[in-house]
């Protein structure tokens, strides 16, 4: 059995969401597409544009190039943070204990048994692991609790269920 207890984070909260969203490849390059490179391209055009058209660079150009693509990435990540901000079953310590029989995920405002079964895939990254159902989330492990031996347990205990582990698998953890 292995055990996590942890009190979640603004950052496991958007750690988990780019473990989300680099899980799922095709929403990954729309996002990258439309929240850096859109941003850069239309900034870069612009100024690209006034400087063959013989034009001065005007000031507000140069504040789009260098303001809007950050501003535009920090959008982002406040859509996450916004979404799950008040959430009270973030408010407090949550402990998932993983079985050969099942996952018991327990918090403020909730207490599940997931079976095996219903699983089809984890994503590892050094960020954390997101344990899916199809395209669901359900599971997400913050990097951060992964010691070398929780690690080795849990790929494992994953791998002996038939479940597919896809993303980087480190070899060494602390």
């Amino acid at each position: 059995m292995v055990t996590f207890s942890f009190k979640p984070t603004t950052g496991d909260m958007l750690r988990a969401g780019y473990v989300g969203l680099r899980s799922r490849p095709v929403v990954f390059t729309l996002w990258l597409g439309f929240f850096v490179i859109v941003p850069w391209l239309s900034a870069l055009l612009f100024t690209v544009n006034s400087l063959l058209l013989g034009k001065p660079v005007e000031s507000w150009l140069v504040m789009n190039l260098i303001a809007i693509p950050p501003l535009v990435v920090t959008l982002f990540g406040s859509i996450i943070l916004f979404q799950f901000r008040n959430a009270r079953t973030l408010q407090g310590t949550h402990t998932y204990n993983f079985s050969d029989a099942d996952i018991h995920l327990k918090g403020p405002g909730f207490d599940n048994r997931v079976e095996w079964s219903i699983l089809t895939r984890c994503h590892v990254s050094d960020l954390g692991w997101l344990i899916t159902s199809g395209n669901t989330p359900l599971i997400s492990i913050p990097g951060r609790l992964l010691t070398s031996s929780s690690y080795n347990e849990i790929q494992e205990m994953i791998t002996r269920k038939g479940i597919k582990i896809t993303g980087k698998l480190k070899t060494n953890t602390e």
